[in-house]
């Protein structure tokens, strides 16, 4: 790829990343709810809310700042947001795609930062008590929005995301 090319690829990244942004920001918050062993999402207004099983990208944000704190991307969100916010299964343990970046690795250490308990009850607790979540359908490109979103909020890392942002 030439210079020229690679300045309007660029370019075309930077306007992409910006429209993503506009259009979650202009999405509705969704909240998870457990009762039990079954999760569910509600809107602002209480409505329950079916996540989409389509591929896209999805944000946490901090409830108390509106802040983002964990971008994703996924080829089904339903699923993907529903591993994020409930407790694991246990049976299911060995399989390596079960698991939660979120959940099993920057929410605890947020916690532990906190000086609270970081038991996988207090997690989910925690993500559901101070969390939201937005999404976008995007059917492809979506690693590269990922990364692009991540880099503009800076939160690549869970060390750069300030734990008091949440209470």
């Amino acid at each position: 790829m030439d210079d020229e090319s690679k300045k309007k690829f660029l370019e075309y990244r930077k306007e992409l990343c910006s429209l993503v942004i506009r259009q979650i920001q202009n999405k509705g918050n969704i909240y998870p709810y457990q009762n039990g062993k079954n999760l569910y999402f509600k809107d602002n207004i209480h409505n329950k809310v079916e996540l989409s099983n389509k591929a896209g990208i999805y944000v946490f944000y901090s409830k108390k700042r509106q802040q983002p704190v964990y971008v994703g991307e996924t080829e089904n969100l339903k699923n993907r947001i529903r591993t994020h916010c409930k407790l694991s299964n246990k049976s299911n343990s060995s399989n390596s795609n079960t698991g939660s970046t979120l959940k099993d690795n920057w929410t605890p250490f947020w916690l532990s930062k906190l000086g609270k308990g970081v038991s996988e009850v207090d997690i989910v607790d925690f993500i559901h008590n101070y969390m939201f979540i937005r999404y976008m359908e995007i059917p492809f490109g979506r690693k590269e929005i990922e990364e692009d979103l991540q880099n503009k909020w800076n939160i690549k890392k869970r060390e750069n995301i300030d734990p008091n942002i949440f209470i």
